[in-house]
């Protein structure tokens, strides 16, 4: 047993990531898809090559991406559109710096690291801060007789 986390068991790790697998599924059927259901009601569809589209049809089109693409183009011509994206793009980086930072956080706990579970004031955002520092300020170097696109492709 670690001097860290002296009462961590596998099970309740997995206990604890299924319970949250069965909520989010439970929440998702039971109040997203309603939610979803109640809004497409209430919205004026456009009428796309000579069709009126209606919640049915664009459900169907969630399903067949190439369904949808003449209801995305169009609505991405509104102004709701222009006004709710880059909101909404922001909130998905927040969203996003958020899951990264939990993630280390659990890493840093299984692994026993100090640097990203203890730096700074703040329990360790300066460790993801400083982490995403890095990336920005890297300097992309390819050699001079490299083949450029697999030396790009090679990370991924």
């Amino acid at each position: 047993m670690s001097v860290i986390a002296p009462k961590f068991r596998l099970g309740y790790l997995i206990k604890g990531i299924t319970d949250n697998i069965f909520w989010i599924i439970i929440l998702v059927t039971l109040i997203a898809v309603p939610v979803i259901q109640i809004v497409l009601i209430y919205i004026d569809f456009p009428i796309i090559d000579g069709e009126i589209w209606n919640p049915f049809r664009v459900l169907d089109a969630m399903t067949h991406p190439e369904r949808a693409l003449p209801l995305v183009k169009s609505f991405m011509q509104t102004d709701l559109f222009k006004v709710v994206a880059f909101p909404g793009f922001g909130f998905a980086a927040f969203i996003a710096a958020a899951v990264i930072f939990v993630e280390r956080k659990m890493l840093a706990k299984l692994q026993l690291r100090v640097g990203p579970f203890y730096c700074g004031k703040v329990e360790g955002i300066l460790q993801l801060m400083a982490d995403g520092l890095k990336l920005i300020s890297k300097e992309i170097i390819i050699p001079a007789k490299a083949d450029k696109p697999l030396f790009w492709a090679a990370p991924v």
